[in-house]
């Protein structure tokens, strides 16, 4: 991935939960599962991650 700007769902607690998971390195309490997805618009291109 390049150096793009990455934009974080505009969801207070999503883009809270994404905070954590990239503060953390994706490293996750025992029993928990996380899946981070970064996906680029079809018309304006802009990347976005989701949790």
């Amino acid at each position: 991935m390049s150096a793009e700007d990455v934009t974080d769902s505009p969801v207070p607690w999503v883009a809270a939960h994404i905070g954590r998971f990239v503060e953390t390195g994706g490293q996750t309490p025992p029993g928990i599962n996380d899946l981070l997805l970064t996906t680029r618009g079809r018309r304006t291109r802009t990347l976005r991650r989701w949790s």
